[in-house]
């Protein structure tokens, strides 16, 4: 059976995670990034999957470490976390992760995609370059603006 290691502190979503891949693989949980990196290091694994936020830091060194591994660098890695955005999926999928998916996560999303890693793992890419600036400036009602007087409202 193929070995999947979770690497999560929460336990409700480690429950919940054995429930999405019951059946499809043997499931390995650890709550922290550095037994993450111990186990990794003493046992095969054919799937990692890991949240992204942790008490002693994110998972970018956790991916970074198994992307520069001469014996791990194969290993396909998914990051769910509560905060994946699109400019989050876009770091982790720059540090190596092949995809992501935001919690709460769904049984047969989760499970669709477990197995499509255990069997033809890819990489997902993105379409559009992320971008998450904007800025703001305020002015007073009367200011002058660029050689003009800003005058808004009543």
């Amino acid at each position: 059976m193929k070995q999947v290691l979770y690497v999560e502190d929460s336990a409700t979503s480690q429950l919940l995670m054995r429930k999405y891949v019951s059946g499809l693989c043997e499931l390995t949980i650890t709550p922290s990034l550095r037994t993450a990196m111990s186990l990794l290091e003493s046992r095969t694994f054919d799937l990692l999957i890991a949240d992204f936020i942790f008490p002693e830091g994110d998972a970018t060194g956790l991916i970074q470490y198994v992307r520069s591994s001469t014996t791990l660098s194969a290993l396909p890695i998914l990051v769910v976390s509560s905060s994946l955005d699109a400019v989050l999926l876009s770091r982790v999928l720059k540090a190596g992760a092949n995809d992501g998916l935001c919690k709460p996560l769904k049984t047969s999303e989760v499970r669709s995609l477990v197995e499509q890693m255990l069997h033809a793992p890819f990489f997902r890419s993105l379409e559009h370059s992320m971008v998450g600036v904007c800025c703001f400036q305020w002015v007073a009602k009367g200011a002058d603006v660029g050689g003009k007087i800003l005058a808004i409202g009543p």
